[in-house]
């Protein structure tokens, strides 16, 4: 009985904790236009020694490609969603010189909350979404994007960098990385999209560069959530 009053009393205070920091967010975006607050991002030089030795990371770690069809799923769901944070799950592979390739893009059901400072998939949603994506096509989950609107805030926020803390002490020693990609609308109405990679051991995520799109053609993978029913 201690025990789960105890657990409550944990939840409770987690929950206090994310909303004063969605507060903070808000607020920094009011006072710094858009792009100019970078003060959380580190910038990699050759390479890096984490914290953890058995998680290294070099130049490689930091180029993302993504097919056109999957980056214009974010543009369409950001636009769709002004005034409100929105957002989903990134599937793909890794290659041989370690290059992080985005090949499809998921938008969170209708079951998932979005609010003006806050975006949280549905976990039910997102499981069987994973599940069917991962035996079915054979790409990974590695990362998840979500949208910040015109808060001006063009990389992840306090609440983000806390919830990947949280996030990469619930996932098994072998996950080393997660990249987050943050979606935001500037003052011409265009959406802007930045990639971010977190690294198991590293308090503050890094900026990521993305490749030029070299394959015309769009993702292979790109409607097979119509097929699954989970999503978009």
């Amino acid at each position: 009985m201690k025990k789960r009053r105890q657990k409550k009393a944990n939840k409770r205070l987690r929950r206090q904790l994310n909303r004063a920091l969605r507060e903070i967010d808000t607020l920094k975006a009011r006072l710094y236009s858009a792009g100019s607050d970078t003060s959380c991002v580190q910038t990699l030089p050759s390479e890096v020694p984490s914290t953890d030795k058995r998680y290294r990371i070099g130049q490689n770690d930091l180029f993302l490609f993504a097919y056109p069809s999957e980056l214009r799923k974010i543009e369409q769901e950001t636009l769709r969603c002004d005034g409100i944070e929105t957002g989903g799950l990134l599937f793909g592979h890794i290659t041989r010189t370690d290059m992080i390739c985005v090949d499809l893009v998921t938008v969170a059901s209708t079951k998932a909350k979005r609010e003006v400072t806050m975006f949280e998939g549905d976990p039910h949603d997102d499981k069987i979404l994973s599940n069917s994506i991962i035996d079915g096509y054979g790409i990974e989950p590695f990362g998840s994007w979500h949208s910040h609107h015109r808060f001006g805030l063009e990389h992840p926020s306090a609440g983000d960098i806390a919830t990947m803390r949280s996030h990469f002490a619930q996932l098994p020693d072998a996950i080393r990385r997660f990249v987050m990609i943050i979606a935001t609308i500037n003052v011409s109405n265009q959406v802007v999209i930045n990639p971010y990679l977190f690294i198991r051991g590293i308090a503050d995520p890094f900026k990521m560069q993305w490749l030029p799109p070299e394959r015309v053609k769009d993702s292979p993978f790109s409607n097979i959530v119509n097929k699954i029913g989970v999503g978009s």
